[in-house]
């Protein structure tokens, strides 16, 4: 990735993680057998309340020559971009441009981005639901013109290991937020805490549909925090923390919670329709179900186990997935076998049929 004699030129955002590049590179560029020089550089796009004067101020602190290049490009990006739309992949690509210039004005051989494990893990996530590719950032990439090499030095750290770094050293952090595309970003935000209660709505409704109860319909959707709770503690007990495969592990422990529940109250309701006394259905039926729930839980969690015990290579997607997803089975299975025929004995029992 650094050959000798090479002249990195360094991308300084303001941000946590490209403080803690720059650090690690200045350690690195004076223990290291292989001689090599920074040029740090910080791109001023002109967004609204942007100032880099406590960068400016750091890097003089520390005897280092900062370039800062002043090009309003944000408007640029606003302009091309419709108003209801993030602009930030604009930006991006606008800023990446004056990247690859000040290379070569700088006589840099190489382009240094703080890009961490994270990046690399959501990218890849967003490319294979969005676009159906498998593809992600590279460690090194090479521009499309072929002259410029970009490196990512930071690509296996992770992002709470970079933020720890960055408050034990006290790095002045600029404020993010100023360019008015985050409101874009809450706006979306917005836009999925409707998406997400609409979605189990329609559950709701699916399942109004085949058990003609709304007591009943309200008994499944109980499973999912069920599942939740194992999700959340096994996150908790391993020190891992809410990521994105741990996000689409939740997903996935929603759809096996929701399961289970229509499982075991459709087989309540089959022997409540055999004539069996109250207290018979609720413990005959959890024995008959016993084994298939189990075996569905059993059987996902041990197919998870190697994804568990990963590390090498890929380990940063598979183990906080797996972790979510077999944490949740266990509370889910558990509570579900337990919890849900006493909820269905004391308020399912009798079916509010749909007229």
């Amino acid at each position: 990735m650094i050959r000798e004699g090479d002249k990195i030129l360094v991308a300084l955002s303001g941000g946590k993680d490209s403080y803690v590049l720059y650090h690690l590179l200045c350690a690195l560029s004076h223990r290291s057998p292989v001689r090599f020089s920074l040029a740090p550089v910080h791109v001023d796009q002109g967004q609204p309340g942007h100032d880099p004067a406590p960068l400016i101020d750091y890097m003089k602190s520390l005897g280092a020559k900062l370039h800062v290049e002043r090009e309003n490009t944000y408007e640029v990006a606003r302009s091309m971009v419709p108003e209801n739309k993030s602009c930030c992949s604009m930006c991006a690509r606008l800023r990446r441009a004056i990247l690859y210039r000040l290379s070569n004005e700088l006589g840099c051989t190489k382009i240094a981005l703080g890009h961490h494990r994270d990046d690399a893990i959501t990218t890849l996530l967003l490319n294979l639901m969005f676009s159906g590719q498998l593809k992600s950032m590279p460690p090194k990439l090479v521009s499309d013109d072929g002259h410029h090499l970009v490196i990512r030095p930071l690509i296996y750290c992770a992002e709470n290991t970079i933020a720890m770094l960055a408050h034990e050293v006290g790095f002045p952090i600029l404020p993010g937020g100023s360019c008015g595309s985050q409101q874009n970003q809450q706006r979306a935000a917005a836009r999925l805490s409707v998406v997400v209660p609409v979605a189990i709505g329609l559950i709701f409704v699916l399942l109004f549909t085949t058990f003609g109860s709304v007591r009943q319909a309200l008994l499944v959707l109980i499973n999912i925090p069920f599942a939740l709770i194992g999700g959340v503690f096994a996150l908790v007990l391993t020190g891992e923390y809410l990521s994105v495969p741990a996000s689409v592990g939740f997903i996935a422990l929603l759809g096996i919670a929701v399961l289970n529940g229509v499982v075991l109250v459709s087989h309540f309701n089959q022997l409540r329709a055999h004539g069996l006394p109250e207290g018979r259905i609720v413990v005959d039926g959890a024995k008959r179900r016993l084994r298939p729930v189990l075996m569905t839980a059993s059987i996902t969690a041990l197919g998870l186990i190697p994804l568990l015990l990963a590390s090498g290579p890929g380990s940063e997607i598979q183990r906080p997935l797996a972790i979510v997803v077999i944490g949740g089975l266990l509370s889910s299975t558990l509570l579900t076998l337990i919890l849900l025929p006493i909820l269905y004995r004391r308020f399912g029992g009798i079916a509010q049929t749909a007229k």
